[in-house]
């Protein structure tokens, strides 16, 4: 009887465990291209009032989060990705050089490609599904879903829909249209297209409190790729190592995020990925960065 009375025990034991590590079953990661922290939660902005007023409160937004490596589309998101600096060309012919967090989480855990999604308005994004590192690449990829001719509310739909459809459990997902706007435009449009992001964030954290398969089980990330300077009235662009592109946010979300915090530790876009594998309990070996958050 004393036997059983300790197998049930460790039965119980065992069971808490493995609660505790499936709690992070999703990770959803927002890329607003080239969303500077100048236009979205510095004092006194008013372009993104949804992740200021209302999302900023249900989790924890990294102030000191910058982009220290090249500070372009295609090797921003690699690194994000990495947890390693990437300088890639930025027309998607390379691949990154060291393994994305799709590769880790689909070698560690056996899965098929559909539980990976790279979902974006860009073409040129579909490099970021592996990398060209040993080891890993291809045979351990993630799906793409990409469009050069979407804007912004139809990436959202195409996210929505693959959410509903096939129910992926890493995603990242590229809103390109504050970037375009901002190179084509500058900074009225630029500014519009930032508010119309903002919304469509704050739709993407409603989906995930209303599907099944993410409520109470994903943590969502909002970032940028990079920010962005003036050039002139008309125009912004980026590539330097000036603060309007290197300064950029983070916002965190969902199940493990603490609420109400805000964060003013200096931290890089390589702090993602090795913290992302950390809490989804997959290893990320060859990631750089430290840890934004410790798993509890």
């Amino acid at each position: 009887m004393k036997h059983k009375s300790w197998f049930r025990i460790l039965l119980v034991l065992l069971s808490g465990c493995l609660l505790l590590q499936a709690e992070v079953r999703n990770v959803i990661i927002v890329v607003i291209d080239g969303a500077r922290w100048q236009s979205t939660f510095d004092a006194g902005v008013t372009y993104t009032p949804r992740m200021r007023n209302q999302l900023r409160r249900k989790g924890t937004l990294y102030s000191e989060f910058y982009n220290e490596g090249l500070t372009i589309t295609v090797s921003g998101h690699s690194s994000i990705l990495t947890g390693t600096w990437q300088r890639l060309r930025n027309d998607g012919s390379e691949h990154p050089t060291k393994p994305t967090l799709f590769e880790y989480f689909r070698k560690s855990t056996g899965l098929p490609d559909s539980t990976a999604y790279v979902i974006a308005g860009c073409n040129k994004l579909a490099c970021l599904t592996h990398s060209s590192a040993p080891d890993y690449g291809e045979p351990f990829a993630a799906c793409a879903l990409t469009n050069e001719f979407t804007g912004d509310l139809e990436t959202y739909a195409n996210l929505k829909r693959i959410m509903q459809t096939r129910q992926p459990r890493l995603i990242l997902v590229n809103l390109k249209e504050v970037d375009h706007m901002g190179h084509s435009g500058g900074l009225y449009p630029y500014h519009r297209a930032l508010t119309q992001a903002d919304s469509l964030v704050f739709l993407i954290w409603q989906d995930i409190q209303t599907l099944p398969a993410y409520r109470n089980q994903t943590a969502l990330f909002i970032t940028a790729d990079h920010g962005m300077h003036e050039v002139n009235p008309t125009q912004l662009s980026h590539g330097d190592n000036c603060d309007f592109c290197q300064h950029i946010f983070l916002l965190a979300l969902g199940v493990e995020i603490p609420k109400n915090k805000t964060v003013k530790t200096h931290h890089t876009q390589r702090d993602l990925a090795p913290t992302i594998g950390k809490l989804m309990g997959f290893p990320t070996p060859q990631t750089e960065g430290g840890l934004l958050l410790k798993k509890k």
